[in-house]
């Protein structure tokens, strides 16, 4: 009889790969919105993490704050076909609000986000959570670093395959690979090259020079703090 259930082993398992994405946000998705004239207020995927960017038909929208709108004495109820603020996580959970209004209708689409769709669509860029099976970290140290995690908390649960040393042995190699792995990868998606890492954690290297339509690096937006 094993020590510890498959159950068991695979709590553990996503609970490490929740942990690490929410300390480093390195699993980069995109979406496009779909545009309905006159609505300001669009829902966003529920296992998004942080909005990294938005464009509109390949111009950059901006972030902005409830306080920043008012001292700027923008009007609430104008509308234009291209909006130039955003607002996220101040007026709903997963929910983007356009100002001006969008005055246009916009399809969605779920093709060539990263190519040729970006001058035609409202696209959101942005740090998701894991689903254990496309959308992971990467794959090159992610058995190394779940396994560490597994365990240090396996061998600390009560029972007769406790063993508090090893618990300790591995909490350790945790926390070593959880620093070593950030730092990583937070130098790679700042790289100027601008690698994303996708489905599965695989890496896609967009060359700025040479794809004309991808999203430059200095569009890269940001949320807003709640209460702001």
């Amino acid at each position: 009889m094993a020590l510890f259930s498959t159950a068991t082993i695979t709590r553990f398992a996503q609970e490490a790969e929740d942990l690490f994405v929410k300390n480093h946000h390195c699993i980069i998705d995109r979406t496009a919105l779909a545009i309905v004239a006159n609505t300001h207020t669009y829902s966003l995927p529920s296992y998004l993490i942080d909005v990294r960017r938005i464009t509109w038909k390949g111009l950059k929208i901006y972030p902005a704050s409830h306080r920043g709108l008012r001292e700027s004495q923008a009007s609430l109820t104008g509308t234009s076909a291209t909006p130039y603020n955003y607002i996220f996580d101040n007026i709903g959970q997963a929910q983007i609000r356009f100002f001006p209004i969008p005055s246009v209708t916009i399809a969605s689409i779920g093709t060539n986000l990263y190519g040729s769709e970006i001058v035609n669509r409202v696209i959101v860029e942005f740090y998701r959570s894991s689903d254990y099976a496309t959308f992971t970290i990467p794959s090159f140290f992610r058995k190394r670093l779940i396994k560490a995690y597994i365990l240090k908390m396996c061998f600390s649960i009560e029972g007769r395959g406790q063993n508090l040393k090893a618990s300790k042995y591995w909490h350790d190699k945790w926390n070593y690979y959880n620093e070593t792995y950030g730092m990583l990868l937070e130098e790679l998606i700042n790289e100027p090259r601008h690698i994303i890492l996708g489905p599965g954690g695989t890496s896609r290297d967009f060359n700025l020079r040479t794809l004309e339509n991808n999203l430059k690096y200095d569009n890269i937006g940001i949320g807003v703090e709640k209460g702001e």
